[in-house]
Parts: structure tokens; sequence; C-alpha cells
């Protein structure tokens, strides 16, 4: 991984409020990790899905608009199709940091057009990857952190 990307993934993981968005029923989604690791972590987390209000014992927002405390950055584990509409939903709420999350399969919440969108729009992005490989990582993690590559 470069040091451009080092140094994005170390501002966005400065930030103590992030938004989660993807938060779903399935337990099984990364975005339910991703939200309990950085909650355990000391991050003040909040799970974005427009279809529920609380799941499980995690409130959840419609939107990022919804929430009610400042949020400085956002993790986006939607289906790709979504996600520029997602990285403009950041841009309008003053979200600066954005990470696509991109597990092992093969296109996570990357899309090229919201990867081009995020840069229009000056936002701080990480195209794919995992904050679970940079917050406290068990060894899975830290050993696909060391194969990710990250689109220019």
């Amino acid at each position: 991984m470069n040091r451009i990307y080092k140094k994005k993934i170390g501002d966005f993981l400065k930030n103590k409020n992030i938004a989660v968005l993807g938060y779903s029923t399935d337990s099984n989604q990364p975005a339910n990790a991703i939200y309990k690791k950085l909650e355990k972590n000391g991050y003040m987390v909040f799970a974005v899905n427009p279809k529920a209000d609380q799941i499980t014992d995690v409130p959840c927002y419609a939107n990022i608009k919804s929430i009610p405390e400042e949020v400085g950055a956002a993790v986006l584990c939607t289906p790709a199709d979504v996600t520029e509409s997602a990285v403009n939903e950041c841009a309008e709420n003053n979200i600066k940091y954005v990470w696509f999350h991109k597990g092992p399969a093969p296109n996570g919440s990357y899309d090229k057009n919201a990867f081009e969108r995020a840069k229009e729009l000056d936002l701080e992005v990480i195209p794919g990857g995992c904050p679970l490989m940079f917050v406290k990582p068990d060894l899975f993690h830290l050993c696909f952190g060391w194969f990710q590559r990250l689109p220019e």
C-alpha cells in the first residue's frame, strides 16, 4: 500500500464520529462487523439503513442528514450501484473522508464513477479494503491488508 493511502487511512481513523452505510438485518454483512469493531475501539458510530429504525440493539438512521451528531467520515458498505449517490450524500453533509468497503468479493462498494465523483467533490476517498484491516486487526484482516491493492 502506498504512502498516500496510508496517510488517508490515518486521517480517516482520526475522526471519532463515523457513519456506516449499509448496516443490515443480515448480521453477516461487513457493515455490521465494521460498526461493532469501530464502536468497541472507542468511536461514536452511526448505522445508516433507510429501511429500519433499529436492528437488534443498534439504532439506525434513514440517511446521513438524520444523524444527530456531526460526522466526519463514512464507511460505504452499500451495493456498488448506489455508491455514487452515497458519495453525493456524504459531500452534501460535509463528510470529507469516505471509505468504499471492498472485501474478498469482486467489487464490494467500489464503483469507478463513484470514485471519480468523490475526487471531483474533493473528498478524501479510500477506494477499497476494509477498516478492520487497520483498527486492531484480527489475523485474517491483517493478512488481507498485505495483499490489497487500491486504485489510483
